[in-house]
This record gives C-alpha cells, structure tokens and sequence, in this order.
C-alpha cells in the first residue's frame, strides 16, 4: 500500500524498501501489537508480562538507530575529505 505512493512522491528506492522493512520489524515488536497479543493468548501467557517484556526493546530502539546514523555519517565525512596537505 505504501510503495505506490512512496513512489509517486519520488522517494530513492532504497529508502522505499528500507522503511517497509523496518516497520514490518518494528510493527511485530513494540506494543502494542496485534502479534503480541495473539501469541500471548496461543503460548497462554500474561499479556502483560509480554507488553513490559516488548518495552525494552522499544525503548533500545530509537537510541540505537541514532547511534548507528551518526556513526554512518561521521565515517562517509571522513571518507570524503582528501588529505590535507601542509
């Protein structure tokens, strides 16, 4: 449903597949989700437990990411610049 209109509006093609892939991952992971729910009641589990369970990764997640674009960034910048002649 998304790809279409990601296209429509000309958005690079890897940054098409990169956000279907990450909500797909994302969307099974912090709650509350759908999948968590059904799994809890299969497994008969506490719903609960599972949620305080999803919570830590939910959390892990943004400060990950964070870390991982600026370590990318500061690593093309220094991989860009020529050596600096004296």
């Amino acid at each position: 449903m998304s790809v279409p209109e990601l296209r429509k509006r000309e958005y690079p093609e890897k940054m098409v597949i990169g956000t279907l892939a990450g909500a797909a991952t994302l969307g099974l992971m912090i709650p509350p989700s759908l999948t968590l729910i059904v799994y809890g009641v299969t497994i008969n589990e506490s719903i609960t437990k599972l949620f305080m369970a999803g919570i830590l990764p939910a959390s892990c997640w943004p400060v990950s990411s964070w870390a991982i674009s600026r370590s990318t960034r500061r690593s093309r910048r220094t991989t860009s610049r020529s050596p600096s002649r004296r």
